[in-house]
């Protein structure tokens, strides 16, 4: 661990641009202890619990999932952003010692969302209310068609709404991504980016129930209706 003076994240940057290359989780990971350590403040075991939350969630997620998940993650509570600008975003969003530590912690409690939301039959499923079975045939249609643009709203709804509520808006979604990707193929960028809107509404307790979702102005302007589907089909 580079401390003190000596800014990880700047040290990995620079070898990176001189060819020496390092993994998008390594550069995140020296940056952000490097920021929780850099006034000392926190004792080893904690530093400890740290490092073993972060293996946790590498463990979790090969390389290019990994950026997804981070962006994700990003995208729920901060303005949208591409892949391009996320490490300057992540760097605001963890620019002291306090809200950094606080930003490791939720990646540790997201991932393994992220993970079972991609994968309907993951065992981690098993240890969740019941309740939340229902959403299982709503995700496997999502993952049928590699639909991952709706996670950053479910990785939030999952602890802000209660289960009966989190299936209902896995059903909105999953029949808005059916129309606008697969039969009108309209805009994935215009489409993350109101995903990015609604996330964080809900992030922030503005919405508070699948319907909020579903009635708000940010869901019907992606929501192709059945008059605007007839361009495409035979309905």
């Amino acid at each position: 661990m580079v401390q003190d003076d000596l800014n990880a994240y700047k040290v990995f940057e620079t070898l990176n641009a001189r060819g020496v290359q390092f993994s998008t989780h390594d550069l995140l990971k020296n940056y952000l202890f490097s920021v929780v350590t850099e006034n000392h403040e926190v004792d080893d075991n904690d530093l400890n619990k740290l490092d073993e939350d972060w293996s946790d969630v590498v463990t979790q997620l090969d390389e290019t999932d990994f950026t997804n998940f981070i962006r994700y993650h990003h995208n729920f509570q901060e303005k949208w952003v591409t892949k391009k600008n996320l490490f300057a975003s992540i760097r605001r969003l963890a620019a002291s010692s306090e809200t950094a530590y606080q930003y490791l912690d939720s990646l540790h409690e997201y991932a393994p969302v992220y993970v079972s939301l991609g994968n309907p039959d993951d065992e981690w499923w098993s240890n969740q209310n019941a309740l939340y079975r229902e959403a299982k045939q709503y995700l496997q249609t999502l993952r049928l068609f590699n639909f991952k643009q709706p996670f950053t709203i479910l990785m939030t709804a999952f602890f802000a709404f209660s289960p009966e509520e989190f299936v209902k808006l896995c059903q909105y979604l999953m029949v808005l991504s059916i129309r606008y990707n697969v039969i009108c193929h309209l805009s994935p960028n215009e489409q993350e980016q109101k995903y990015n809107q609604i996330a964080i509404k809900i992030h922030e307790k503005a919405f508070k129930r699948a319907s909020h979702v579903k009635n708000s102005d940010l869901f019907k302007k992606l929501y192709p209706d059945d008059q605007y589907l007839r361009q495409f089909t035979d309905i």
